[in-house]
């Protein structure tokens, strides 16, 4: 006699499984040769964000939302360095 399992129960099973997996592997601290020096892992994920953006289309220009920018952004550029202390 055969069962069917639904869709729904593999891929339950399925992230059960991973998630068990992950989970006994969090404990282990990362092999000595794995951990990167932060300046090159910044330069690393910088130069994957530029392979991203270059596959990506042209974006339209879009003003600043966030509103402390956009008060920096209509302050004549004099005044915002006489500001500084």
């Amino acid at each position: 006699m055969r069962v069917v399992t639904s869709g729904a129960s593999r891929a339950r099973d399925r992230f059960l499984a991973g998630s068990r997996t992950m989970a006994s592997t969090l404990w282990q601290p990362p092999p000595s040769d794995a951990r990167v020096d932060a300046g090159t892992a910044l330069l690393e994920l910088l130069g994957f964000a530029d392979m991203v953006a270059a596959g990506q289309p042209p974006r339209p220009f879009e003003p600043l939302a966030f509103p402390a920018l956009v008060r920096l952004t209509k302050r004549p550029a004099d005044a915002a360095l006489a500001q500084r202390p």
